[in-house]
This record gives C-alpha cells, structure tokens and sequence, in this order.
C-alpha cells in the first residue's frame, strides 16, 4: 500500500473523531482499511515464507527470552500501577474506530496475569456487539463461541474462563470485526 493512501486513512480517521464521516467517506475508509490489512497480510505471509529454519529457532529463542523478561516485569508491577495500565489499554481500545466500527468482538477471556478483558467484553455486550470467546475443543484446537453476558462464562481447561457448552459456535471472522488475542510484550508496530 502506498503512502498516499495511508495517509488518506489517517486523514479519514482523525476527520471521524473531529466532526464525523459522511457514507461516501465511511465507505471510503472501510474499502481503504481492508486493503491495508490485506497488504499487511501479504507482507507477513512473504516475510514468513523468506524465514529459514535456523533463522525460525533463532527467533523463538529471542521470543521466548522477550516473554520471560516481560512476564517477570509485569509480576513484579505494583498492583495499583497494574490496575492503571489495564484501564489505560481499555479506554484505547474502546475508544478506537477499531472498536467502534466493528460489529463483532472475538476476545480472550482475560486469566491469571493477562491484561484484563473484562470491561472490554462488558462495553461491547453493552453497545449490543456480538461476543466471541475461545473455547478449547481438545488438544491444540480451539473455537470460538458467542457469548451474552459474563455469566455464559465457566472454568474451561486449567481454569481459565471458556463459553459454556450451550453458547454456539461463531462462524470465521469476516469483515466488521475486532479480534483482540493475549500478548506479552509490543512495541508501536505490534
């Protein structure tokens, strides 16, 4: 995608938080932002393929290392601090056009030490979004369920909070959704 464009996304973004879009501007936007996703789509894909296998190692080794150092600063943040930094991360989100324009959340269900997504997926059920969490079908499989309210919510494998078996099952993501997935550490590129 070429840097005009970019900033026409940009451009369009700051205009809806300023004074609002018209249709023809929304459509605007929303042709313009899957066709950045698909360049970033196609960029990792090609980056992804240019990796070897020594080189593939030699970067979950470095992940790995990034995670328990991160793992570690967060175990040791006050938990006031804590606490701020998730209301933060919250507001952004919730506050974005990301958010705002989607019609469909699929979100962890936030456990233990994880940022938590709570009041994330209690503002999206409120502004009547549809909700989808990860429930695990057996060994490395997951799917994601549709969820109504907090209390859809049970002790899934290792404790950690699943749709119950009466939720059904959402359908792949398409377009007007948000998935928002658990990370250690990002910088301003993801």
């Amino acid at each position: 995608m070429d840097r005009q464009k970019i900033n026409r996304i940009n451009e369009l973004y700051r205009k809806s938080k300023a004074e609002g879009l018209t249709e023809a501007e929304k459509k605007e936007q929303k042709i313009l932002r899957r066709e950045y996703i698909e360049a970033v789509k196609g960029n990792l894909l090609a980056q992804l393929n240019n990796i070897d296998i020594e080189e593939k190692d030699r970067i979950k080794k470095i992940a790995k290392q990034i995670r328990e150092k991160y793992q570690e600063l967060r175990a040791e943040m006050p938990p006031s601090e804590r606490k701020a930094a998730e209301g933060r991360i919250a507001d952004r989100l919730i506050e974005s056009s990301l958010f705002r324009d989607a019609h469909c959340i699929y979100i962890y269900v936030s456990f233990r030490d994880e940022a938590d997504t709570r009041r994330i997926i209690g503002e999206a059920l409120r502004q009547r979004k549809r909700v989808a969490a990860p429930r695990v079908r057996g060994k490395h499989m997951m799917e994601f369920c549709f969820v109504r309210s907090m209390a859809d919510l049970r002790p899934g494998v290792f404790g950690i909070p699943e749709p119950g078996p009466w939720c059904p099952k959402a359908p792949h993501p398409g377009e007007d959704v948000l998935v928002v997935m658990p990370g250690t550490a990002f910088d301003r590129a993801g």
